[in-house]
């Protein structure tokens, strides 16, 4: 997650695409878990333009 402060300054796109490019160096993974708010629709748009969504669960969390 990163901080109010930094948000849309490219720092968390740049985060997860290292993260998956040591994924890929590792290798051994078939698949990773992307959670984040369904009520935010720039993350999703922005997980799904780095990697293949092949498919997308949403879970209601009730309180």
């Amino acid at each position: 997650m990163v901080d109010q402060n930094y948000q849309y300054k490219g720092i968390g796109r740049k985060a997860l695409l290292l993260a998956l490019d040591e994924i890929k160096q590792t290798g051994g993974l078939e698949e990773i878990e992307i959670c984040y708010n369904p009520n935010n629709p720039v993350a999703k748009d922005s997980y799904a333009s780095l990697v293949s969504l092949k498919s997308v669960w949403i879970k209601k969390i009730f309180t």
